[in-house]
């Protein structure tokens, strides 16, 4: 590769940006998620990122380590408290009248929405 003095040549990386930017393009084909569900999340996480991130001389970005972990934990919360309130807590009055002696929140066993969302969000991040 030559590099002209003066000029900046900008390199991607196969396993740092092009994999991940093809496993969120395959996500986003053959998920049932809409650019209004994706964008304030992309936009959220981009901000903590951007705000986050320092350019370094002879280095490149550097991110605090913290940055990725605290982006895992928000598709964690996001997933587990948005399935909790919305599959649950939003509808506690009609699971007070639903004539069911015992009702549990989150308590579907293994098969429970908040489980489940909780550990494909971690594992798909």
């Amino acid at each position: 590769m030559n590099v002209l003095p003066g000029k900046t040549v900008v390199a991607i990386n196969v396993g740092g940006c092009l994999v991940p930017m093809l496993l969120s393009v395959y996500l986003v084909v053959h998920t049932p998620l809409s650019f209004e569900q994706l964008l304030p999340a992309i936009a959220l996480v981009s901000l903590v990122a951007y705000y986050s991130n320092v350019l370094v001389q002879n280095v490149g970005v550097i991110m605090p380590i913290l940055a990725a972990p605290f982006a895992v934990a928000l598709a964690y919360v996001g997933g587990a408290l948005g399935v909790l309130l919305g599959a649950d807590l939003l509808r506690r009055r009609e699971l007070s009248h639903s004539g069911e002696p015992i009702v549990s929140i989150g308590g579907a066993g293994s098969v429970d929405g908040i489980f489940v969302t909780g550990i494909l969000a971690v594992l798909i991040i």
